[in-house]
């Protein structure tokens, strides 16, 4: 939108996370009313991760389809609680 809500920032610092799992833009993309537009995938893709880079949280782009999204989704949880580090 082109600016920064006070507001929202003022909430989202206020919750952090240990892990963040952002899912890869790799499957196909299918409209439900909702979303903004192929075109912009790759691009809002490549935002939020530069703005999880900039705000220093811990996160792993999951990528494939069904079963290997969970899978590394599970593996990136258990590797996060093997390390003892969470909040």
């Amino acid at each position: 939108m082109g600016c920064r809500s006070p507001d929202l920032e003022a909430i989202a610092v206020s919750h952090r996370h240990d892990l963040c799992l952002l899912k890869s833009c790799d499957l196909p993309f299918v409209q439900d009313g909702l979303r903004d537009g192929e075109t912009i995938r790759q691009w809002m893709t490549k935002r939020f991760e530069d703005v999880l880079t900039e705000c220093g949280l811990r996160w792993v782009q999951i990528s494939g389809r069904g079963d290997q999204r969970h899978s590394a989704a599970i593996s990136e949880v258990e590797k996060l609680l093997a390390e003892g580090r969470m909040a």
